[in-house]
């Protein structure tokens, strides 16, 4: 077999080159063919990953021609210059045919042919050429001269790795006004994009981007969608490492920007967005608060992932210093950087110290490997282990502040430990955890959350939580059934959304997924919420607090003093409760109302109708005061006289509509 090479250059002649697995490339199996004139015929088809290239193409002697290159016909010829009008179609400006994008349709050539099998990247010449991808996920480049670039289907990416300057890339106008030999580019059906080692502007479209700028002082905005934006990758086999200092903007979306090396500027923009400063002293700015949640990710700096996964520099084998507070992170290479609308804190492997804000934000911190320290420090924290399967287990007691990580093969030794203060949220990992509360006298809820596994809850006293609304983006697939556990008193069993038995006990509170739930409370003041999904809840014993969510749930509050909770969102349709008593129970319509009108206009905005031996509760949800504003958000079964009773701002402001 061939070795260590990584390119092939054709004769000129009419050449047959065939590539299968025996040939591996100098560093990595990437073989580069580089094509001139001559009929060739390029057989790819056996496994190898190759560039067809027409980086020495003549230029048929106008000084402008290129080739026309098509992966999904497999064939490239030779063509003279053109250009393209709004409607897709292209115009030579010697020959008399015209060539359709979409038909597929071959042109004249002034040269040779070549026809190519398997080929999932094509790079043209240093002259104007038109280069079309597949409905496959193809890498195309055009050089130099001025191009047109179609990606058609799938997944594809634009190059610029080899520019000997930097390039000016938009996918959302699809132009290149400069792609780093001078020429301009049109381009269609490109996703993702990858700049020079030079400093480079790379804007992304609508759609999910990989935006990749390579060496240099990169400017990078994604746009919407959820996007990857990579400040400086490298590759040792293209063109070694180059870092830069590089201002990555994430805008809308849920995206993911890698800083890499140099002093990078990250800001996520708007939504949900994962950072990653790598070297340097970095920026890092979360976005715009709200309810957003971002996460700056220095577990992607180790060795586990830096270089396996996201071709980063690795980081030294040293843990981070977190404090969210003093907006500091010293990072895994030793350096500072300045974090700014941080939520989330992902650690490393080794030994880290993570501490909150001490606001009253909702923050959640993430250990690995190692003999970790998280401090909260006030407001809503979580403790997360819900990147190991159901390979690991976890044990959490927030009194003694012990966290230990077990591998489900070796129960009685632990491969990390955590200790931990000021954390009243526990994430468990997808095998069989136990998360122990305290005796929380301090009014916060403290919550915990399973995922999959047998898992086991201990609430212990104040007010405890059982939640599973967010088990479908960890695998959950099913409603949850709640009901008495069979030998504990006021114990809960729960049948989870993967279909697992959890236990819960001195826990009050249940909160349901996004499917349909079945949830029946106990003897104790339970606050049970159905959140998406049909759901049916029951009280049973002791004063309730029930919110069905969104669908058309059935509620019953059971004995006791009951109050049906309805949020902002809870319009979709209609509640029907069952057990309505309008001597004790109550609605809670401060989520739908507000609260600046109310009680002295109680009735513009909120009606009760009587419809047979029923009641319906209508609320003018978009506040305009008017009949068109009314929408109907319950139905009290068998309720079919006297005055309803509702909460307008909270516990302590009250007001009654009469029924009608």
């Amino acid at each position: 077999a061939a070795t260590n090479f990584s390119s092939i250059i054709d004769s000129g002649f009419d050449d047959t080159i065939y590539v299968d697995n025996t040939f591996l490339g100098l560093n990595g199996n990437s073989i580069d063919i580089r094509l001139s004139g001559g009929d060739d015929t390029v057989d790819i088809s056996g496994g190898a990953f190759v560039t067809v290239r027409y980086q020495f193409a003549s230029d048929g002697g106008d000084g402008t021609t290129g080739i026309h290159g098509d992966l999904a016909l497999g064939r490239a010829v030779g063509l003279t210059s053109a250009l393209i009008d709004g409607n897709n179609t292209l115009f030579t400006t010697s020959l008399a045919t015209n060539f359709n994008i979409s038909s597929g349709n071959d042109m004249g050539t002034f040269a040779g042919s070549d026809n190519f099998i398997g080929a999932a990247r094509l790079a043209g010449s240093q002259y104007n050429d038109q280069l079309f991808g597949t409905v496959g996920n193809d890498e195309l480049r055009g050089l130099g001269g001025n191009d047109f670039i179609d990606g058609r289907g799938g997944t594809d990416r634009i190059s610029f790795q080899s520019s000997p300057n930097g390039v000016d890339v938009d996918l959302s106008s699809g132009t290149v006004a400069d792609d780093g030999h001078g020429g301009t580019d049109q381009i269609r059906n490109i996703e993702n994009v990858r700049g020079s080692i030079w400093d480079d502007s790379i804007a992304g479209d609508g759609g999910n981007n990989e935006l990749d700028g390579r060496g240099g002082d990169d400017t990078i905005s994604g746009g919407a969608g959820n996007d990857t934006l990579i400040g400086d990758s490298h590759s040792q086999a293209i063109d070694g490492y180059f870092g830069g200092n590089d201002i990555l903007s994430g805008e809308a979306g849920d995206d993911t920007l890698l800083g890499g090396e140099g002093n990078d500027i990250l800001n996520g923009g708007d939504d949900d967005d994962v950072l990653v400063g790598g070297y340097g002293n970095d920026v890092i700015i979360g976005g715009d608060g709200g309810s957003n949640f971002d996460i700056v990710n220095y577990y992607y700096e180790t060795v586990l992932y830096a270089q396996a996964y996201l071709d980063l520099p690795i980081g030294n084998p040293q843990g981070v210093i977190v404090d969210l507070g003093a907006a500091t992170g010293y990072d895994t290479f030793g350096n500072v950087d300045f974090l700014v609308g941080i939520e989330g804190v992902f650690g490393t492997q080794w030994d880290d110290v993570l501490i909150g804000g001490g606001n009253d934000e909702f923050e959640s911190f993430r250990t690995f490997y190692g003999n970790d320290y998280v401090d909260g420090l006030g407001g809503w924290d979580r403790l997360d282990y819900a990147q190991y399967d159901n390979t690991h287990f976890v044990n959490i007691d927030i009194i003694t502040g012990l966290a230990q990580l077990y591998q489900t093969s070796s129960p009685s030794t632990p491969v990390a430990t955590t200790q931990f203060q000021n954390i009243n949220d526990l994430r468990g990992t997808g095998g069989n955890d136990s998360l122990l509360g305290s005796d929380n006298t301090g009014g916060l809820v403290e919550r915990y959350v399973g995922l999959a596994g047998n898992d086991t809850f201990q609430g212990r006293q104040g007010e405890d939580e059982a939640s599973y609304h967010n088990e479908h983006n960890h695998g959950g697939f099913q409603g949850i059934v709640v009901s008495a556990h069979s030998s504990i008193f006021d114990a809960f069993e729960i049948l989870d959304t993967f279909g697992d038995t959890d236990v819960a006990f001195d826990v009050e509170d249940i909160r349901g997924s996004v499917f349909a739930d079945m949830i029946i409370g106990n003897s104790q003041a339970n606050r049970l919420r159905g959140e998406a999904g049909i759901d049916d809840i029951d009280g049973k014993d002791g004063d309730d607090i029930i919110q069905g969510g969104t669908g058309a749930d059935s509620l019953t509050g059971g004995n006791g003093s009951d109050t049906f909770v309805f949020a902002a969102g809870d319009v979709d349709a209609v509640d029907v409760i069952n057990d309505f008593n309008i001597a004790q129970d109550q609605l809670d319509l401060a989520g739908l109302l507000d609260a600046a009108f109310l009680p002295a206009n109680t009735t513009d905005y909120v009606q009760a109708v009587q419809a047979g031996g029923d009641t319906t509760v209508r609320v003018d949800y978009d506040g305009t005061g008017t009949a068109f504003g009314f929408v109907d958000v319950a139905l009290l079964a068998t309720v079919s006289a006297g005055s309803i009773t509702f909460v307008y701002d909270d516990a302590s402001n009250t007001s009654t509509v009469t029924i009608t």
